[in-house]
């Protein structure tokens, strides 16, 4: 065989094993982060008749319970009476948390959570608030039976494509340095880990800031261009999510478990995935490889955290 041959043939073999690098590198622009819809957990809507229709257990298991007096239209502050349709999505796992892309931070600190709600309510076409103590929730956490008394009330909202969560301190006084909310309790023994009044609709979570010190920062790498990709740091011991933007993570611990989750979405939708338990180092720099996988076993991934 020539030397031409033999070069030949090497270049070939070499295309071959690298072809998947390749595409992910020659046709970026045919991935995409945004997350199908159908791996989401689809809004629970009903619509309630009267007050004999109250309280309203969720799909998992929830009850939310309100006086129709408490509600308004936003668009003009008018009361309304019944039927009013309620939508409701409750985030009870980590899984579905990060493919709702509803991180727990709040201000760049991390969250330990214990479950997340949304309820929206509407009259006819118009969307409905409510005022504080019209509306109660009574809720079980991921982990049901063991409500955390530390747990406060936080109200989500999405600014410039990247959600946060502010506590809901509308009820709350600090004594003795620590902080004491009326909008949120445990509850022993009536069975539900928390009792919830909102002071407004919309995404809900229980949660408390995570204890943790020093930290440090991680740098992420790809062949692939990240604008592209949906980055998060799962940390178990803390039980908090954190959704990557840029290509740098700020305020991460030192010393801790975290699982790294990143993955695109090709144009058929065909989800690549770089899934990766690591112990956080000071100035760590991870280096994501994507290899495809089906929507299945991307959620089967997720549902072992």
């Amino acid at each position: 065989m020539s030397l031409t041959r033999v070069l030949l043939l090497l270049s070939i073999v070499s295309f071959t094993s690298c072809s998947k690098e390749r595409l992910l590198q020659m046709e970026n622009s045919a991935f995409t982060a945004k997350i199908p819809e159908n791996l989401q957990r689809a809004p629970q809507v009903v619509t309630l008749n009267s007050k004999n229709d109250l309280p309203f257990i969720t799909a998992a298991g929830n009850s939310i319970d309100f006086s129709i007096d408490g509600f308004y239209r936003t668009k003009n502050f008018s009361p309304v009476d019944f039927p009013v349709r309620l939508e409701i999505t409750e985030l009870l796992s980590v899984k579905d948390i990060i493919l709702h892309q509803k991180p727990t931070v709040s201000n760049g600190k991390l969250l330990t959570t214990d479950g997340q709600i949304k309820v929206q309510a509407f009259k006819d076409q118009d969307e409905l608030q409510v005022f504080q103590g019209a509306l109660q929730i009574n809720m079980n956490g991921i982990f049901p039976g063991q409500g955390d008394p530390d747990m406060l009330l936080f109200l989500g909202k999405e600014t410039e494509g990247r959600f946060n969560w502010q506590v809901d301190s509308s009820t709350c006084s600090v004594e003795k340095g620590r902080l004491y909310c009326q909008n949120i309790s445990t509850t022993g023994t009536s069975g539900w880990d928390y009792v919830l009044f909102p002071y407004q609709l919309g995404w809900i979570n229980i949660d408390k800031f995570a204890d943790y010190s020093p930290t440090t920062s991680l740098s992420f790498v790809s062949d692939v261009d990240l604008k592209y990709v949906c980055k998060f740091l799962y940390f178990p011991d803390i039980q908090s999510i954190m959704q990557v933007y840029k290509e740098k993570a700020e305020v991460i611990p030192v010393g801790v478990k975290a699982f790294v989750i990143a993955f695109t979405f090709s144009e058929d939708e065909t989800p690549y995935l770089h899934f990766e338990e690591i112990t956080v180092r000071e100035n760590q720099t991870i280096n994501l490889r994507f290899n495809p996988t089906t929507r299945e076993a991307l959620e089967k991934k997720l549902e072992s955290l």
